[in-house]
């Protein structure tokens, strides 16, 4: 699902956003397990191949996720971790490449939230299962 990110780093207090990152959402109460992943799909030039970047957020690094439904606003996910989550490049990087601008947004901002243990993802409710909303009610 589409989202919306925001967060600020230890040199520029100054709040950054970026949009156009997906995120993967696995909750399940019942084994207490909470599973994210952010992805983005870039294109890779020369190559005119196509890849993929993650940044995972392991459940045993989750600290806490506040979480909070204000009617039909963005339903923000403010996670902090114990350590940072994993970035997770497709081994196609290692070799030269040229991205294009929003593609190269998008690295940068993957890259830079990897070295952060607090962000938060804003969700469109229009977006979200209701079973997904009770689950992440009940983390």
């Amino acid at each position: 699902m589409d989202s919306h990110l925001a967060w600020t780093n230890d040199t520029d207090p100054q709040e950054q956003h970026t949009s156009g990152l997906y995120i993967d959402l696995y909750v399940d109460t019942i084994k207490l397990l909470a599973m994210f992943r952010l992805h983005a799909t870039i294109l890779l030039r020369p190559l005119g191949k196509w890849a993929t970047l993650y940044l995972l957020v392991h459940p045993e690094r989750i600290q806490s996720i506040e979480f909070n439904l204000r009617g039909d606003d963005l339903v923000p996910l403010h996670f902090t971790m114990t350590q940072a989550p994993t970035f997770v490049v497709p081994k196609e990087m290692q070799e030269s490449y040229e991205l294009r601008p929003q593609d190269q947004d998008h690295f940068d901002s993957i890259k830079s939230l990897a070295r952060l243990r607090q962000f938060t993802v804003y969700l469109d409710p229009v977006d979200l299962k209701p079973e997904t909303m009770v689950a992440l009610c009940d983390i």
